[in-house]
Order: structure tokens, then sequence, then C-alpha cells
């Protein structure tokens, strides 16, 4: 005796429905009481502890961010450090060449030209020294950078206070 034509489509419903379910739990294409079945053998696996998994899920998801936000810490980190230690050697290079030209300043200034009545020409050398002065006084500025960049290299690497 063949079932009526109602039953035959609630079962073909039923089917299709643990069919789809048998699949998202790894299965293939089973027939619909082989849930019931897998059901009992796995009570983990079973829909109905879907407050678990949705715990579990929120526990994952709450530990990614804390890897993605201590990995960003670390970038923002050695970006700080690396930004210290630049303006750190911009600022010894900057003094280097400052002391050369106050070296070739020294030297302009310390013997000034002398024209053909052995009288010095007196704006040369004004702008000669004011030209050094101005030398001196980067050299200054450089310093400061540079003691600013080991400072701020200190704080990037931990130290001091906030």
């Amino acid at each position: 005796m063949q079932p009526t034509r109602p039953f035959r489509l609630l079962s073909e419903d039923y089917a299709k429905r643990f069919g789809r379910l048998d699949k998202q739990f790894g299965g293939s294409n089973r027939q619909p009481g082989s849930m019931a079945t897998e059901c009992r053998r796995f009570p983990d696996t079973a829909p109905f502890n879907k407050g678990k998994n949705i715990a579990q899920l929120k526990i994952a998801k709450a530990q990614e961010e804390a890897v993605l936000a201590f990995r960003q810490k670390l970038l923002d980190a050695g970006s700080e450090v690396n930004n210290a230690l630049v303006q750190w050697q911009t600022a010894r290079k900057c003094q280097e060449i400052d002391k050369q030209r106050i070296k070739s300043l020294e030297s302009t200034v310390r013997s000034p030209t002398i024209d053909a009545s052995r009288q010095y020409q007196l704006p040369g050398v004004l702008t000669a020294q004011q030209t050094l002065l101005q030398a001196e006084l980067t050299e200054v500025s450089d310093k400061y950078d540079e003691i600013q960049g080991v400072i701020n290299l200190y704080h990037a690497l931990g130290g001091g206070a906030d």
C-alpha cells in the first residue's frame, strides 16, 4: 500500500530538512533517521546546544579581537620607537653638518679680507660674524633636537613616566 499524497510530501519535506542539517554537521546525503542516530552518538553536535555554540563563538570573537588589539599595540610601539630613532639620527647628522659649517665660518671670521689700503672690510666681517652666530644657534637647536630624540626613544622603550 502506497502512502497518500500529503504524507509523502510531508516525509519529503522532513528528508530535505534533515538532509540539510546533516550536511551542516559534516555528513553526506543520509536517510532522515540517521540524523537522530548522530545526535544520540555525538550529543555535542546536536542542534539543541545552540546556546553553547553561541557562547563559544562569542569567546572566539573576543579572543580574536584581543589578538588584533595586541598586534595593533605592537605596531604602534614599533612605530613610536622608529620615529624617535629617526629624530635622533637626523639631529646627529644635522649637528655634523653644522660643525663643519661653523669651522669654515670661524676661519673666515678670524682671517678677515684686507683690501689694498690694508683696512678691514667692515660689512664683510660683520656679515661673516652674523652668519657664524646663526650657524652656532642652529647647532644649539640641533643639539636640543638630539636630546629630545633620546628622551622620546627612552619613553618609547618604556622608560620614564607617561
